[in-house]
């Protein structure tokens, strides 16, 4: 068995009934990424002038290509590697330090030598992923934190922008805009309108043309414009990109490395600190979008060997003339349109190595104003929505306006430093703000909330007798919340607090898992622990938070963690709190509470009914039993009755998107189920369903008509019952809202 498969990618293998859904998936990610590889793999050469815009499309295909067809037995089934801005401003930026180094050459000599060496880079930066797979560095792409992703993002944006700027007004390579002026340039006028009008049909394009790419809508627009004015001027408004060979790249850039060895020693250690730049943001970047799809998926894939895969695909690249590549977002379009299987990734390689077979010539005759406008268009989708975000709170003066604030600061910090300074030095910074970061994260306290269970309940519907006692037992219930990182720098402080609780007299601590950024194997090291030292001590501990979708909760199952805890951790705090109240009356007031079904009067609306009214009344309802798990009624169905919960328990569930259904609220003995529905005369908001035997009076919208008709004096007060039962639920579920403002 390959040692590099990820055992727990269960959908790995081809299915021969889901051949057409990968091949679509693949294909269409190839068609929506193509027009980016090639961008950015022409970004990478524009030190050289536009002579070298071919060769650098050239590349981003080879790379498109060769980086799926090489990489696809890496721990996901469907990451889509295709080239990636920051690295190719990075490599740009290694070419262009490269050439002035090499000054002394001749130019011939000088750009053959300065391509040789980025070649090398790149290859490095593969060998330096393959190293980071090996020794199992492929978690540490969660300690980035966000606010320095988003300022690397939003500067290259920014750089992308302003680089394309001067081929938009057609002005000459290098030259500035305050320096040259609109009259000496008669390219400009058409140049921007040209690329005006391509940008604004790639933004539009969704809308001209809905089952194209947009961005092939606005070439395809551009080109029109393009040769239409050519047909009546005369004479092309702009230069096009260059020759495009359509053949079989070989990997002649491996002879290229031979050659260096004479000085070999000193241009391996110019280079060697940006090829280590180029890795990590490879491979930050290919396991930020690798946790996204294994988030759609529900799975959990090997970041490690997606590091070995893709370091030997980016070196062999470098053999082939090809530029570095790393998982995009592209991924998910992948996904979206049928990609489960390593087949999807085949398909993209395989389309883009056609396209650079059989389409080459085509491809030559684009103008490149058009490849200007793509770019800028792509540089302003780039921008990242997160820091528009923390910009917008950060100036509404709300509660989390300082916190904002400062994650903005640090955003614009690294964007500042990539702007001012360069792209390798951002990077760098960027490491150290992050080392920086998770410092004060270790010394920040982590237990950000502790209550009882009388400040803080689960706002089950229970009779009087059951709030007594919650009331006067609720501190043996603890709620204690956590934020930030559960690692070896703050396991300790929540570790002593458990055992603080449970000295103190806690029979159930619920410890809520909501805030937590990341853990790691000491952290969960300290669940299995402390549960066990809890058990000893009569003391349960209680999980909540725990999503198995998020990377982090999937982490503590994969490690057995959870094992522990089976039927002790939910999803949704409610729930956990819930379980700690019912365990608790059941020792008080017996776990057979609910087993005896109460009798028709017993319910809190026939208090202030006559025996007559009440038999009345009963004679229009009648019995339903439910077993464990059974539904009483369905989201989105027609409310045609009302229960009147007799005995057992009755959970209200709606639907999450993306998540597993929520409990909105348990129904115990002596209340009603089902009401707002009738009495706003609507569908059905949730599914009811029965836990344990359920035994309910069931009234149907049919039976309160006849009543209406029949006893309207009746009808009338027992609307009232039902509609002050309903005003009580809304005044205490206001109550519990307010007593966790704090979470």
């Amino acid at each position: 068995m390959n040692p590099f498969i990820s055992k727990r990618t269960a959908d790995t293998q081809v299915d021969g009934r889901r051949l057409l859904t990968d091949i679509s998936g693949g294909v269409t990610a190839s068609v929506v990424t193509l027009p980016k590889a090639m961008a950015y793999g022409a970004l990478v050469f524009v030190p050289l002038g536009p002579e070298y815009a071919a060769t650098g499309l050239l590349a981003g295909i080879i790379s498109l290509a060769f980086g799926n067809l090489l990489s696809f037995r890496g721990g996901s089934p469907i990451l889509i590697n295709s080239t990636l801005s920051l690295a190719s401003l990075m490599l740009a930026a290694v070419l262009a330090g490269l050439l002035e180094r090499l000054s002394y050459l001749a130019p011939a000599e000088r750009q053959q030598t300065a391509l040789a060496l980025l070649f090398l880079t790149v290859f490095l930066a593969g060998l330096f992923q393959v190293v980071a797979g090996v020794v199992k560095l492929g978690g540490l792409a969660r300690l980035i934190p966000r606010q320095v992703i988003a300022g690397l993002v939003n500067g290259v944006s920014v750089l992308i922008f302003t680089a394309q700027l001067p081929v938009l007004l057609g002005l000459p390579s290098g030259t500035t805009l305050a320096a040259v002026s609109l009259a000496e340039h008669g390219g400009f006028a058409w140049s921007l309108f040209i690329g005006a009008v391509t940008m604004l049909a790639i933004w539009r394009g969704g809308r001209l043309v809905s089952r194209v790419p947009p961005v092939f809508t606005g070439l395809g627009v551009g080109c029109l414009l393009f040769y239409a004015i050519q047909f009546v001027t005369g004479h092309a408004p702009g230069p096009m990109l260059g020759h495009l060979e359509s053949t079989l790249p070989t990997p002649a850039r491996a002879l290229e490395f031979v050659q260096l060895a004479p000085g070999f020693a000193g241009q391996l250690l110019h280079v060697l600190p940006y090829a280590l730049g180029v890795a990590g943001v490879l491979s930050l970047w290919s396991l930020l979008f690798m946790a996204t799809a294994d988030n759609r998926r529900g799975l959990q894939s090997n970041g490690n060997v997606e590091l070995v895969s893709q370091g030997a695909s980016n070196m062999l690249l470098a053999c082939f003339g090809g530029v570095s590549v790393a998982g995009n977002s592209n991924t998910l379009v992948n996904y979206d349109n049928g990609g489960r299987t390593r087949l999807s990734r085949l398909s993209c390689g395989v389309f883009a190595l056609a396209v650079l077979l059989f389409l080459g010539p085509l491809i030559s005759h684009l103008p490149a104003v058009l490849l200007a406008s793509v770019l800028v268009v792509f540089s302003l989708q780039a921008v990242d929505p997160w820091s528009l975000r923390m910009a917008r709170i950060a100036f509404s003066g709300g509660l989390e306006a300082k916190e904002a604030l400062r994650d903005l600061l640090v955003m614009l910090l690294v964007m500042g430093i990539l702007l001012g300074l360069g792209v390798l030095e951002a990077v760098a910074a960027g490491i150290a703000i992050s080392l920086a970061l998770f410092v004060m994260r270790m010394g920040q306290e982590i237990i950000r909330g502790d209550a009882n269970g009388i400040e803080v309940n689960s706002g089950a519907l229970r009779r009087h007798r059951e709030q007594v006692v919650l009331k006067s037992r609720g501190r043996a219930i603890r709620l204690l919340e956590i934020e930030g990182a559960l690692f070896f720098g703050t396991a300790d402080t929540v570790a002593d607090r458990i055992l603080q609780l449970a000295e103190q007299g806690a029979e159930y601590v619920v410890l809520d898992l909501r805030r937590i950024t990341e853990v790691d194997a000491t952290g969960a090291e300290l669940l299995t622990k402390m549960n066990a030292r809890c058990r000893e001590g009569g003391t349960l501990l209680l999980l909540s938070g725990v999503d198995l979708r998020e990377a982090d909760n999937a982490f503590l199952q994969r490690i057995g963690t959870l094992d522990a805890f089976v039927g002790r951790h939910f999803v949704y705090l409610n729930d956990a709190l819930r379980f700690a109240e019912d365990q608790l009356l059941g020792r008080a007031l017996g776990g057979d509470r609910y087993q005896r079904p109460l009798a028709f009067a017993e319910f809190g609306m026939c208090q202030n009914l006559a025996p007559g009214d009440i038999d009345l009344l009963q004679g229009y309802f009648h019995p339903t039993h439910h077993a464990d798990g059974e539904a009483l009624f369905v989201e989105g169905a027609e409310a045609d009755c009302v229960f009147l919960v007799a005995s057992g328990q009755v959970d209200v569930r709606v639907r999450v998107s993306g998540s597993t259904d929520k409990t909105v609220q348990s129904i115990c003995p002596g209340f009603l189920c089902g009401e707002l529905g009738m009495l706003e005369n609507r569908r059905r908001y949730g599914t009811a369903y029965a836990r344990g035997e359920v035994t309910c009076y069931c009234l149907t919208q049919s039976a309160l008509t006849t009543l209406h008709r029949l006893a309207p004096d009746l009808a009338f007060r027992f609307l009232a019952a039902m509609s002050t039962e309903f005003a009580d639920r809304l005044a205490a579920k206001s109550r519990t809202m307010a007593s966790r403002v704090y979470v």
